[in-house]
């Protein structure tokens, strides 16, 4: 979950949100 990933990273878990979104998006 990007939102997850945001509060426990901070900054660095909101662009893993982007990446992973990302890869689904090519994965769909």
């Amino acid at each position: 979950m990007p939102v997850a990933g945001d509060r426990e990273g901070g900054g660095r878990g909101r662009l893993r949100g982007v990446a992973w979104a990302r890869g689904r998006r090519e994965a769909w």
